[in-house]
């Protein structure tokens, strides 16, 4: 029973930790959690009307919305998660001692 009882505490643990990190990120507003979608929408947007400006099209018959979210949703994953890694150690330094 110490097994499960261990698991249940580290489940807990994992939670907490989580759900701190979401709200620190996002803040208590349902803004905050909105804009986690905005955001890749608008650079999307952006890229769409700059190239239909140019006159320009996705390569190989792509549509333009799906040739860019193709590519900008992967880098900005990466991007957030690269600057969230950074800082984590240091946010995190009192959890560790």
């Amino acid at each position: 029973m110490t097994f499960w009882r261990g698991l249940s505490v580290q489940a807990d643990v994992i939670y907490a930790l989580i759900l701190r990190e979401s709200r620190t990120r996002a803040g208590r507003a349902m803004l905050g959690y909105l804009w986690a979608y905005i955001d890749p929408f608008m650079w999307i947007a952006a890229f769409g009307v700059v190239f239909y400006i140019m006159g320009r099209s996705a390569p190989f018959g792509f549509d333009i919305v799906t040739f860019f979210a193709s590519g900008i949703v992967p880098y900005l994953l990466y991007r957030q998660n690269l600057s969230a890694a950074q800082g984590a150690y240091n946010a995190n330094r009192a959890l560790l001692v």
